[in-house]
């Protein structure tokens, strides 16, 4: 029961990370975050020193648990980190991919297909709060089952720990693409999906890892240059 009520908090408090409910800076309350989510201090306790682990909570004595304020190498090594260990998973995934996996996999593709359309015809001018957390979700689905795939538990852990640490830095420190650019972005991730997955379906190992060091390595230079701007270079 503990561990049940362990991961529901968890994942509350993850969800509220990546929602940007909870800024850098920001102090956990354990009571009151209990009460949200109905569980007791305990297993909430619990939970955020899951997340001090992952990086994204750090304890300061005398005053408690904060989100953590990252700095940009921190960030930067999150991201090179993330981009090295799932070059290799797609490889891993192209090999050892089940059919049950490659259907999920090919299911997440023509869902973020569908939610790309939506913003298409909405010409990213308004893009929902919903539409754009959908897509972010599928995206997030789609990496989680690629890791799967390559079957190997440990790359599984930390790369998890990773893709949370880059959504929720680079989502703090890069405001999101709106108008024309945004439908833009998101036909390029599409696009770069697709490609994983053809890759991953021809068991072509190769082809997969080059394709997703492409999608990620992207993701670091569009960051690279934002970070680059705000800082005069």
């Amino acid at each position: 029961m503990s561990v049940t009520l362990e991961h529901r908090a968890y994942t509350h408090l993850r969800q509220k990370l990546l929602s940007r409910s909870l800024a850098p800076g920001v102090a956990l309350r354990e009571a009151v975050l209990g009460k949200e989510v109905g569980v007791s201090r305990t297993p909430m306790r619990q939970a955020i020193r899951r997340l001090e682990r992952e990086g994204l909570v750090v304890q300061v004595p005398g005053l408690g648990a904060f989100i953590k304020e990252p700095s940009a190498q921190e960030m930067r090594q999150a991201m090179e980190t993330r981009l090295a260990l799932e070059r290799a998973s797609a490889a891993y995934a192209a090999r050892r991919i089940t059919p049950g996996l490659l259907a999920e996999l090919q299911f997440v593709v023509r869902q973020m297909r569908q939610v790309a359309r939506v913003i298409r015809d909405a010409g990213g001018c308004d893009i929902s709060a919903t539409h754009r957390q959908q897509f972010h979700e599928l995206d997030e689905r789609f990496h989680q089952f690629v890791l799967q795939a390559a079957d190997n538990q440990q790359m599984l852990r930390i790369v998890s720990e990773m893709q949370l640490l880059h959504q929720f830095f680079s989502g703090m420190a890069v405001p999101p693409i709106t108008g024309a650019n945004a439908v833009k972005h998101i036909a390029r991730m599409c696009r770069e999906h697709y490609k994983i997955m053809r890759a991953i379906a021809a068991g072509d190992t190769t082809r997969a890892a080059q394709s997703m060091s492409d999608h990620l390595e992207r993701a670091l230079q569009d960051w690279t240059r934002f970070m680059d701007a705000q800082s005069g270079r």
